[in-house]
């Protein structure tokens, strides 16, 4: 045999077997968790879901451990452990639904071969695999699964739950009994779906209230906007100093063409906040360092929009006030100006209200994002 034909022997599988393999793995990290999941408590009804689940769960363990006893004839020990097992499940199963489950199917299969132990042929027939408790706590135990886990996980619990019954009922057998198995099933099936509509009910109404707080939000936002233009407009000695906690590119814009002279995030200190406020009063601009790099960055992209309009509006500047502008835009004050011209300061407030009047700005600051926008300055880098 050639090596290339043992290699295929060897590499060659049935395709079925990978699709089981990953059917395994997929039941694995589904099922297969000690993951806590707590039922929240409602709205309305606060914590008293969790006390009819915990009476329920007291019910079950009293009707589970008569019926097995007295009807099924295990020994009443053992049948206390069974029932004691099934009631602790639905409780277990408000905090760990999945592995409560596991819980509550485990105590139908020890129920199951314990009565089936002592049936007799001519006997009485009991309720069988699953017990008219059984089948109560454990559709109690598949409700809070499918409130609060995925779809997906909610059926594999439910066909891994028929299939046990079937394999109990179907396959193993038993002498004589009142088959419950199809019963069972059904209504776990029932249980279930409702769990999950319940459950995609809830998550829909989550949604539309997080949409609702984005849409209130967006809407103050937009009130904000309007007042500060309107304050623009209507009060031009009032400087604005926006203090805000959106920290978005659109908004910082916005509120800048809108005539706000400053923009800070309301992490900054109070002494940022103080000095902030000291700046604006004296007539220039000031923005949060982490807006700062944002915006250039921003500006810088828009190089090879058409600019036309503005750079025929920065043409009515003369020379030196054109000079002005770029140093503007890159943050200078007047005195830092003047010094960098070797000009009064005088000169250079001079300077900044004829470009201001020429280009109908309201301050520095939409002085310095017209500087950007007209292509007059760019940032370094770019």
């Amino acid at each position: 045999m050639s090596r290339v034909g043992r290699v295929r022997r060897r590499g060659s599988r049935p395709r079925g077997t990978g699709r089981i393999g990953r059917l395994l793995t997929v039941l694995h990290d589904d099922l297969w968790t000690w993951r806590a999941d707590p039922l929240p408590p409602s709205v309305w009804l606060r914590w008293f879901p969790h006390g009819v689940v915990c009476l329920a769960a007291l019910g079950v363990l009293l009707g589970d451990a008569a019926q097995l006893s007295d009807n099924g004839g295990v020994e009443p020990g053992l049948g206390f452990v069974i029932a004691l097992s099934q009631a602790g499940a639905m409780v277990g199963a408000l905090w760990r639904p999945v592995a409560s489950w596991w819980l509550s199917l485990a105590a139908m299969l020890v129920g199951a071969f314990a009565v089936r132990a002592e049936m007799i042929v001519d006997g009485a027939k009991f309720t069988w695999p699953w017990p008219a408790a059984g089948i109560i706590g454990h559709m109690f135990v598949l409700l809070l699964l499918s409130l609060r886990v995925r779809t997906r996980v909610s059926m594999e619990a439910l066909g891994l739950t028929a299939l046990a019954t079937y394999l109990v009922q179907g396959v193993v057998g038993a002498p004589n009994y009142q088959p419950t198995g199809q019963l069972a099933v059904i209504l776990f099936a029932v249980v279930v779906v409702l769990g999950t509509a319940l459950r995609g009910r809830r998550e829909a109404r989550a949604e539309l209230v997080q949409q609702t707080s984005l849409t209130a939000e967006e809407r103050a936002r937009r009130t904000v906007l309007e007042e500060r233009s309107r304050i623009a407009r209507e009060l031009h000695d009032v400087r604005v100093l926006v203090l805000t906690t959106f920290d978005l590119d659109e908004y910082v814009y916005e509120a800048l063409v809108a005539g706000a002279s400053g923009f800070l995030l309301k992490d900054a200190s109070a002494d940022q906040l103080a000095e902030a406020v000291r700046v604006v009063a004296a007539g220039d601009a000031l923005l949060a360092p982490g807006v700062t790099r944002r915006l250039i960055t921003e500006f810088s992209r828009m190089r090879d929009r058409p600019r036309t309009p503005l750079k025929e509006r920065v043409g009515d500047l003369t020379e030196r006030e054109t000079e002005v502008l770029a140093l503007i835009a890159q943050g200078l004050s007047n005195a830092e100006i003047a010094g960098r011209l070797v000009v009064a300061e005088q000169t250079v407030k001079t300077h900044v209200g004829r470009i201001l009047v020429k280009l109908g700005l309201r301050d520095r600051t939409q002085a310095a994002v017209y500087a950007y926008e007209c292509g007059l300055v760019r940032p370094s880098g770019y």
